[in-house]
């Protein structure tokens, strides 16, 4: 079965110790998966996109799945970013 992922929102986030990350969430065939951290560029990039557009990019060919220990770890490829700034 071929999974197919979507984002549904952007984020950031403030450690305890005050350092700031970035992540979207992603779903894979309407379930929640992961999240993918991103750059601070990255995500100003994808703030600029409109939530309608966002949840139906196609972003499936743009993951790379790492085995990380037990857990899967995603990420973008580095084209992610030039699509991004295509729309």
């Amino acid at each position: 079965m071929i999974e197919s992922f979507c984002i549904v929102d952007i984020k950031e986030r403030v450690t305890k110790d005050k350092k700031l990350y970035y992540y979207v969430v992603i779903y894979s065939d309407c379930e929640y998966i992961e999240r993918v951290y991103i750059s601070s560029s990255l995500y100003s990039k994808l703030r600029n996109v409109s939530p309608e557009r966002l949840t139906s990019l196609t972003i499936d060919n743009y993951l790379t799945k790492i085995k990380r220990g037990e857990k899967f770890v995603y990420y973008f490829t580095p084209d992610f970013s030039d699509m991004i700034e295509d729309l």
